[in-house]
């Protein structure tokens, strides 16, 4: 699982095989965790993520999107469906 970065303990990442889906990310933070579109940034799924731990997910979503969508199409460039 490439790791886009770690922040406070939540680590942002994605799937190789997650080429096929719009550009997302998954977060992971004490065992729980989320799936987060980005472009625009929105939850798709919590697994298990309190609010204010879900909340701060998504701030951190926000605030690197340009970031994760970056790395998003440099890993996934040779991608075909």
């Amino acid at each position: 699982m490439p790791t886009d970065f770690t922040e406070r303990g939540f680590r942002f990442f994605f799937f190789p095989s997650d080429g096929k889906e719009p550009a997302h990310v998954h977060v992971a933070y004490n065992g729980r965790g989320a799936k987060i579109w980005i472009l625009p940034v929105a939850l798709e799924r919590n697994y298990g993520l309190r609010k204010h731990e879900l909340h701060f997910s998504l701030r951190l979503a926000r605030k690197y999107e340009k970031k994760i969508k970056q790395k998003w199409d440099e890993f996934f460039k040779d991608y075909k469906p």
